[in-house]
């Protein structure tokens, strides 16, 4: 993995130069590239399994729930990959990993004053779109030589890789964070992969990135828009601008 330190924003931006045609992903801290179900792995007195075969039944009911109470919301049918999606969006553990196209908004996340409760190092990371696998919905996939394959319907029990895919935005925060995802075979082990790049931003950098982030106006108003997310502009600016 190449290892970058952005001090200031010219620093982001010469970085950015160097990784084009690339997906970002903005975390508060450095910990590890795995899966939000991924995280759950552990042990539970009443599993009379392994803890992983457990945590895929558990994954494969959370799922299976949110489908039956969400078509309450959902005006549109939607495929097996989209529900997993739309659950990933709104907080159900999966085994999806979410990156974005716009390095500013992984930068949002990054330095996101709502989530920054550890004081440490935020980090971006950065991976080449033609170095990953691509999962295409429409009947076929593309593999890592970019050679087109027959591909069954998506089971999430059938990842063979760590597959990227773009999903069809039919949400608002979905367009509005220019999401690409990453799925994940086996989502308890984290993503590691040496063509990768980490960017480093100090955490001493935050506040000034944050004030350049809000001139550009990303912000939680444009990447989540909806009340939530005008809210939480508002109490930013108004409320927590003075703690930067």
């Amino acid at each position: 993995m190449t290892e970058e330190t952005a001090a200031d924003f010219q620093e982001f931006l010469a970085i950015l130069r160097k990784v084009p045609s690339s997906m970002f992903r903005g975390q508060e801290r450095p910990f590890p590239l795995r899966p939000s179900v991924g995280r759950e792995l552990r042990p539970r007195p009443r599993d009379t399994t392994s803890p992983e075969v457990a945590l895929l039944r558990r994954e494969k009911s959370a799922i299976e729930e949110f489908r039956r109470e969400a078509r309450a919301y959902v005006t549109s049918e939607q495929t097996e990959i989209e529900w997993l999606a739309l659950a990933q969006h709104h907080g159900v553990p999966t085994r999806l990993l979410d990156w974005t196209w716009n390095p500013l908004s992984a930068l949002y996340f990054a330095v996101d004053p709502a989530r920054d409760d550890a004081g440490e190092d935020a980090v971006l990371y950065a991976i080449g779109t033609g170095t990953v696998r691509w999962w295409e919905e429409r009947g076929a996939n593309w593999d890592h030589t970019n050679q087109l394959r027959e591909s069954p319907p998506f089971n999430p029990g059938s990842l063979d890789h760590v597959r990227a895919y773009t999903p069809p935005k039919f949400s608002p925060r979905l367009l509005a964070q220019a999401a690409v995802l990453t799925m994940h075979a086996l989502p308890w082990q984290a993503l590691e992969d040496e063509r990768m790049t980490r960017i480093t931003i100090p955490k001493m950098a935050k506040n000034g990135f944050r004030e350049i982030l809000f001139s550009f106006h990303a912000m939680p108003k444009t990447l989540f828009p909806d009340l939530d997310g005008l809210g939480a502009t508002i109490r930013q600016w108004w409320f927590r601008r003075d703690l930067w």
